[in-house]
């Protein structure tokens, strides 16, 4: 129910407050009742949280039904003499304008990080269609808004690689070039912050994979990568899946095999390894 959740939430602390509160409206009404209606409409909150959990309106009816108690009980009560207008101390209005500016600068904090979480679910999207020139801009702008987010890097990381790929197709070599450097060092700082996150070391075997059409050199990084991977997660197929391709590819058959059949060892359904398998021995 309600209060078990909020113990479990919250703790004692949470539930012993949230108690305190209950027990405090009810002592009120009792010294101060007005409606009588209005107490039996909150109390049957406190019996439907027993048995259930609270939804929004709920939440919000069990704080405003005291409210309008407290609003109909001081309308009985005799008027206030008006007080005198205390003007404002320089001290005050100082205080005054800090808490704004701070809470202004925390609300403009905010909002750089929702608009850079914005600008990343663009691009990942753009990534996933294929358009990797809007995708590198929209991500760049991410990352300037939220440089500490590797998630961001990472993403970069792969939209620069597949478009130094296309600028190396129109033997745009230079852009090519550059793009391949912006791709390495933006996978660099997403393993920077966050080293044994599995999704980005998945993503920089597929950026040397990519790359290996550019030059056969990155293929021995991408094997170094796996390896790593494949230590921080033992038991991932796909993983060990793609190093025996990569083994393959650089002609240690002998490996592949090994990694091939260690693949379906903890994946035995896994038609593309039992695939790759078969034309290996084919060949052999």
């Amino acid at each position: 129910n309600e209060y078990l959740n909020f113990l479990a939430t919250t703790g004692a602390v949470g539930l012993g407050s949230y108690l305190l509160l209950i027990g405090w409206i009810i002592w009120w009404n009792f010294k101060h009742l007005k409606s009588s209606a209005l107490f039996a409409g909150w109390a049957s909150i406190l019996i439907t949280n027993f048995f259930g959990f609270s939804v929004v309106p709920v939440a919000l009816f069990f704080f405003l039904f005291p409210a309008f108690a407290v609003v109909l009980a001081r309308e009985d009560s005799p008027p206030s003499r008006p007080q005198k207008q205390v003007p404002i101390t320089n001290y005050q209005l100082l205080i005054t304008i800090l808490v704004l500016f701070t809470i202004c600068y925390f609300l403009f904090s905010i909002s750089r990080f929702w608009y850079a979480d914005v600008l990343y679910a663009r691009g990942n999207r753009l990534n996933k269609q294929g358009v990797y020139d809007q995708a590198f801009n929209t991500l760049q702008r991410a990352v300037s808004l939220n440089s500490s987010e590797p998630l961001y890097h990472d993403e970069l990381a792969w939209s620069s690689a597949s478009l130094a790929v296309l600028a190396a197709e129109q033997e745009e070599i230079e852009a090519s070039n550059q793009l391949v450097q912006i791709s390495l060092s933006e996978s660099d700082k997403a393993l920077k912050i966050s080293p044994r996150h599995l999704n980005f070391l998945r993503t920089r075997a597929k950026i040397y994979y990519r790359l290996y059409s550019l030059d056969p050199s990155f293929l021995q990084p991408a094997l170094q990568i796996l390896l790593r991977a494949s230590e921080l997660a033992p038991t991932d197929a796909k993983i060990f899946y793609n190093l025996g391709l990569v083994y393959y590819q650089l002609g240690q058959k002998q490996e592949a095999v090994e990694t091939l059949q260690k693949t379906l060892n903890l994946k035995p359904n896994y038609q593309e390894a039992k695939t790759a398998l078969d034309l290996i021995l084919k060949e052999k």
